[in-house]
């Protein structure tokens, strides 16, 4: 049997979501480029947004809302742990407009680069 390091048990089983925290990789965002991800922020987020909505799977493109079934509570649940997790704070303008993960992410790396 191979052993596996840094990898969650979705990505022993080649689920997408789970990605080798040893790596970096570059996830397309739409936007002219693409962003650089550190992996274990975005193996922490999809953990933490797994857990928070009950999914095995959640990938960087999902929605959290149509994807994931997140209803407004969900959403104010989620954030709230996204904030103590990641220690930052998500005021409720900018929750509104974070619709996807990689949204999320992308916001988190931001929110870290202007500390």
């Amino acid at each position: 049997m191979e052993e596996r390091t840094g990898v969650s048990e979705a990505g022993a089983r080649g689920d997408e979501a789970a990605l080798n925290t040893d790596r970096r990789e570059t996830m397309d965002d739409g936007r002219k480029g693409g962003a650089t991800m550190d992996l274990t922020t975005q193996d922490r987020l999809l953990k933490l947004i797994g857990e928070q909505l009950g999914k095995d799977v959640v990938r960087p493109e999902h929605s959290i809302r149509e994807d994931l079934g997140a209803d407004s509570l969900d959403t104010v649940a989620l954030f709230m742990e996204i904030e103590n997790e990641f220690n930052i704070k998500v005021p409720d303008e900018t929750a509104d407009r974070l619709r996807t993960v990689q949204d999320i992410f992308f916001f988190i790396e931001q929110y870290g680069r202007n500390r």
